[in-house]
């Protein structure tokens, strides 16, 4: 038989922090395996509520980031890997309010044996939420300001934004960005 597991440190992450995953694969078959997948998933489910059928719902994967064993399982092999994922901006898991819409995050696991085999796949559930845990905040929060390639640096505008708001004031001062809009009144 073939068996697979996967384990991370928590279930818990925020945008910008990377999940370390520990995948075991062992290969008790006589059958080549190929190399082994590891994926970071979304799953989006979409409820709509039908007068005489009930609830409809429609569910959609999406693959956000693959990483691939280098070589092929032999038969009698087992075989670890240590993979990294960075997580990209990403909507949070369990939206509290909403009924209509449900997100889930994992990390998939697929062991794909050569052949006309089935293939076997382990998700290993995680969450992405928007607060941090308190005691990776401070990891998360040098690395952003260390200018690592985060989330936060891969943005478009990031930089420049980053050198707007860090001119003294009296150079932002004649900037009108909307000259026809009047001034505040509080």
């Amino acid at each position: 038989p073939v068996s697979a597991s996967g384990q991370t440190s928590r279930t818990g992450y925020v945008p910008g922090e990377t999940i370390r995953v520990q995948v075991m694969a062992d290969n008790k078959s006589n059958i080549l395996i190929k190399p082994v997948r590891m994926s970071l998933v979304q799953t989006q489910t979409y409820k709509a509520d039908k007068l005489l059928i009930g609830v409809e719902e429609k569910e959609f994967k999406y693959v956000l980031k693959t990483h691939e064993s280098v070589d092929p399982l032999e038969p009698g092999e087992s075989d670890s890997y240590d993979v990294a994922f960075e997580i990209p901006a990403l909507p949070p898991s369990e939206l509290e309010l909403c009924t209509k819409i449900d997100i889930g995050y994992s990390i998939q696991i697929e062991v794909p044996p050569k052949g006309c085999h089935i293939d076997l796949e382990v998700a290993v559930p995680i969450i992405i939420g928007t607060i941090p845990i308190g005691s990776t905040f401070s990891n998360l929060k040098e690395r952003i300001f260390q200018g690592e390639k985060t989330l936060f640096s891969q943005e478009g505008g990031a930089m420049e934004m980053r050198a707007l708001l860090s001119k003294p004031k009296e150079e932002n001062k004649d900037q009108n960005l909307y000259p026809d809009l009047p001034p505040p009144s509080y």
